[in-house]
């Protein structure tokens, strides 16, 4: 199974740095790396080609406009592999990522999967929530919901942080 790892980013160099240094430790390694700049002036180039002179497997410099959607398209056109992996600019990779992906297509109706989803609170209780009595209900329901989510995986820190963030959001109503 080949894997073509896609990573959009933009001027944030020391942090797709560490991205790349965890799939430096990847074994086994993906089939090819795919970083795909959308900064203007190419800031990332110097990571990526300093990382491609260092480890196989190859790792392809594109630069594209800033657009999340452009640079995720650009890199499915330019991957060979026979599985896409989309990464953020900012993740750190399980050296057995690749493997584990193996064990799981190697089943023929599997057509894609997720890794776990991470919500951020912070961004999600800065959002201004109208001062509605509709909109209060909505933001108690997200929040038991997110709180309800953290219990059943048994991510009792998560839970608590869920309640401290709505508390806070709540109290500056």
């Amino acid at each position: 199974m080949r894997f073509s790892v896609v990573i959009p980013t933009m001027r944030r160099e020391q942090i797709l740095n560490a991205t790349l240094e965890s799939l430096r430790q990847c074994d086994p390694a993906p089939y090819e790396v795919i970083v795909i700049d959308a900064d203007p002036e190419g800031s990332s180039r110097p990571v990526v080609t300093a990382f491609d002179q260092q480890v196989s497997p190859a790792v392809r410099y594109l630069r594209t406009v800033p657009s999340l959607t452009r640079q995720r398209n650009n890199g499915i056109d330019d991957a060979s592999g026979d599985v896409i992996v989309f990464l953020d600019d900012d993740v750190t990779i399980q050296p057995d990522i690749f493997a584990r992906l193996a064990e799981v297509y190697i089943d023929a109706s599997v057509v894609g999967g997720t890794g776990r989803v991470i919500v951020n609170r912070a961004y999600l209780f800065r959002k201004n929530f109208p001062q509605t009595v509709l909109a209060r209900l909505q933001f108690i329901l997200l929040v038991l919901t997110l709180i309800g989510h953290r219990l059943v995986n048994q991510e009792w820190r998560g839970a608590r942080g869920v309640v401290d963030g709505a508390m806070a959001v709540w109290l500056k109503r």
